[in-house]
């Protein structure tokens, strides 16, 4: 069929559906032999190739619903060749990864991925966020994040994201002082409640108290350490003028 020699034009071939049904058939006469199609692609193209292959095909009419079909089959094939969700981050966003991949269509195909890998191999249970963390900040990720819950799409996986980035400060001891400059918030008070991030940092300084009692820090001596007093007292005598930045204000005095 001279398939080897199709290069990136592989997907568009009529040839390609004849031989992924010959690859199919010859499995089922000897499954021992482990026969996959998708063996021989990544051997020859490699994951990240192969995968942006298949997305670009998924953009023509004429193959969009072969591209899903091989899409789905792909992820399938790696979860069961064991391939981290790491390394399939990685295949899946090579060229997006100084963006927001987080907004791209494929995002929840890979948060997708990482459950179904960590179903199949529970004793290798692999979180989102470590693998995220290294093209990212953690700043930056809570705020990826929060857009994205804000949004309401990818609201649960976004959610899920947040919880591990919090969990993984906790096990490491960030302290609340630090944790406000890692959001981005230690600069000025002039408008750190009307940041959406100031939520998150008053979640996690509750969680760092509950944690390490002996360490317990209120959120206003946190917030004094930063600031000081006098800039603390202003923010607080501020007028509110949002619903939330007057539930939050009302907090920060009974704290």
């Amino acid at each position: 069929m001279r398939l080897n020699k199709a290069g990136s034009w592989l997907l568009y071939r009529p040839q390609f559906t004849d031989w992924l049904k010959y690859v199919d058939d010859l499995s089922v006469k000897n499954p021992a032999k482990g026969t996959s199609a998708f063996s021989t692609l990544t051997s020859h193209y490699g994951d990240a190739a192969l995968y942006k292959m298949i997305e670009e095909a998924g953009d023509v009419l004429e193959t969009k619903d072969l591209a899903t079909k091989l899409q789905k089959e792909l992820m399938q094939y790696w979860v069961t060749t064991a391939k981290s969700p790491d390394d399939v981050f990685r295949a899946m966003n090579r060229v997006k990864i100084e963006n927001n991949i987080l907004g791209y269509r494929d995002f929840t195909a890979w948060a997708k991925y990482a459950d179904d890998f960590n179903a199949k191999y529970p004793e290798q249970s692999a979180l989102m966020a470590p693998a995220l963390r290294k093209y990212y900040s953690d700043g930056v990720l809570f705020k990826m994040t929060d857009e994205m819950i804000s949004g309401g799409e990818f609201k649960s996986v976004a959610t899920k994201i947040q919880d591990e980035l919090s969990q993984l400060w906790l096990s490491s001891k960030k302290t609340p002082d630090d944790a406000l400059v890692e959001l981005g918030l230690g600069r000025t008070v002039d408008t750190l409640m009307e940041s959406p991030l100031f939520n998150i940092w008053l979640k996690y300084t509750n969680a760092y108290s509950t944690r390490y009692p002996q360490d317990k820090s209120t959120v206003i001596e946190a917030l004094t350490r930063t600031f000081g007093d006098i800039e603390v007292a202003m923010m607080l005598q501020k007028p509110q003028t949002t619903d939330a930045t007057r539930t939050i204000a009302k907090q920060l005095e009974s704290a």
